[in-house]
């Protein structure tokens, strides 16, 4: 059965412009008190349209903690969790494989740069997940493999975790196709900040470097009005392209529609059929001039999707900052959605994740689990909300699901209340089957195949002898107790903070599981960005 999904209302408009935001004087916040987020969307942004979406609602986000003179509006996509679901009455749980991971790298920004938790509304649990290595095998003849583990739940008092990894095949040099990129880079006022147009020309200076020899590029500024700077120029012209991305320079408004507009127009007119051909945005993605209708936009990213020019999203700067819009329009153009806060960051997302995100190996990827009613007897997906699939529609092909790169990795984590444990294990039934259709983006065939989800993944686990799987468990309870989420163990981070020390000192080399176990400790006792 359908869950429930957020999206947004066509009419909904994301004017935002800095000059004409009403903001309270820090005497006015404390005298009013705390300001509900819609009620600041309705009586102090001048010029924001309305804040209601179609099955759940849009917020408008205000930090009211910082000085008046510095607080900022920030659109997020309010996500229902997930509930528990008996198998009995729907055995089959259904959704579109998501390799984004812009939400953690959001959520680290607020906690170490700005000593906020995250607005509830940022956080989306599976791209805290996805934002880990798992250390799926590389394997390059299937299109995908499927991995699966289970055991008693670090969090969840007697549930059993089950993860079920999905990864795609590494493509070779000699499988790579050509690629025209069309940067669209945001240059208006809000950009100029350390975090925003320096980083976005530490990111494609990166880009650049990457490059093949058959590769072209396109780059795109827009402020008050879009510019274009390179026409579809060959990648073996480096040092004209790294010249135009330094020289660029902010100023005006932000007329993000005619941005992107344009740079579909340039797509449209160097593209080449077999090749790939992608739009980047790089932007905070608030439009406050020309059209700011979101379902306008939204709807020319479909529309040019379904031409075969998939569209990127890239965050910069966490104030001043549209997440719902910018997710949106990649959801919808085919692409990724990623978040870059620092100058590692940049160089790692554009150095060594992006060849592989624009790459594509699997088209309109969707996953469904089928669950034995003889073994589980409830089941809850842990994030994905937003990327649900009615169970009918797993082969309908015509219904429009994930995009996977070369390389890319999706991991899923259910919780599961297992039937009686003490039948005789010979006589259990096994857990289900996880299905994973896609069409094959390199001959167009539909493709579809099956895992069993053998009784014997369930077994005892710990984190010295099994490292990876209590990641997966920690990234998702994080994001579980940032989102406020009731099915949390007990909201504290203590439990976490003791199961990710383990972790991490059985994987001493990976630096992200350092940084996270970090990041849990620094967000004990930081009060709540609103």
């Amino acid at each position: 059965a359908a869950k429930p999904s957020v999206w947004m209302q066509e009419s909904l408009s994301f004017a935002d412009r800095e000059s004409e935001v009403s903001h309270a004087t820090a005497a006015d916040e404390q005298a009013q008190g705390p300001v509900p987020a819609a009620s600041y969307g309705r009586d102090r942004v001048a010029g924001l349209g309305a804040m209601v979406a179609r099955k759940g609602q849009d917020v408008l986000e205000n930090r009211a903690h910082r000085p008046a003179e510095e607080s900022r509006v920030r659109l997020f996509r309010q996500q229902p969790v997930n509930p528990f679901v008996m198998t009995a009455k729907d055995r089959f749980s259904t959704f579109a494989l998501d390799t984004d991971t812009a939400s953690y790298t959001l959520a680290r920004n607020y906690i170490l740069r700005q000593g906020y938790l995250p607005p509830q509304a940022a956080i989306r649990t599976e791209e805290f997940v996805n934002a880990f290595d798992y250390n799926y095998p590389r394997q390059s003849s299937q299109v995908f493999t499927v991995q699966a583990s289970a055991g008693p739940s670090p969090f969840g008092k007697n549930l059993t975790l089950l993860k079920v990894g999905v990864r795609g095949r590494v493509l070779g040099r000699e499988g790579q196709k050509a690629a025209h990129l069309v940067l669209a880079v945001d240059a208006s006022g809000s950009m100029d900040k350390s975090d925003r147009l320096p980083l976005v020309k530490i990111a494609l200076a990166e880009l650049v470097g990457q490059l093949g020899p058959n590769d072209r590029l396109s780059l795109i500024s827009f402020d008050s009005r879009p510019r274009l700077l390179l026409e579809a120029a060959p990648a073996s012209d480096k040092a004209r392209i790294l010249a135009a991305v330094q020289g660029l320079q902010c100023s005006g408004s932000t007329n993000l529609f005619d941005g992107v507009k344009l740079a579909y127009e340039q797509a449209g007119r160097a593209f080449r059929a077999g090749d790939i051909n992608a739009i980047i945005l790089c932007s905070d993605g608030v439009a406050n001039i020309g059209e700011t209708a979101a379902g306008t936009m939204l709807g020319q990213v479909e529309s040019y999707r379904q031409q075969g020019i998939s569209f990127t999203s890239v965050g910069f700067g966490a104030d001043n900052y549209n997440d719902a819009l910018l997710e949106e329009m990649a959801n919808r153009g085919d692409g990724s959605y990623v978040f870059v806060d620092t100058p590692e960051e940049a160089r790692r997302v554009f150095g060594e994740e992006l060849a592989g995100r624009i790459q594509t190996i699997a088209k309109d990827a969707k996953i469904q689990v089928e669950f034995d009613p003889g073994r589980v007897r409830r089941y809850r997906l842990l994030g994905y909300e937003n990327r649900d699939i009615a169970d009918q529609d797993f082969r309908n092909d015509a219904v429009d699901a994930g995009e996977v790169g070369s390389g890319q990795s999706a991991t899923a984590l259910y919780e599961l209340e297992l039937n009686d444990m003490s039948i005789p294990e010979v006589r259990l039934p096994d857990i289900g089957t996880a299905y994973v259709r896609y069409r094959d983006a390199s001959t167009g065939r539909i493709q579809e195949l099956a895992y069993r989800l053998d009784n014997a993944i369930v077994r005892p686990r710990t984190p010295q002898a099994d490292p990876r799987f209590f990641l997966a468990a920690c990234a998702a309870e994080f994001a579980e107790i940032l989102r406020g989420s009731e099915y949390a163990a007990d909201g504290s981070l203590q439990r976490l903070e003791s199961h990710l020390a383990k972790v991490s000192a059985r994987l001493p080399l990976d630096d992200q599981v350092r940084d996270l176990l970090d990041l849990v400790r620094r967000a004990k006792g930081l009060p709540r960005a609103r």
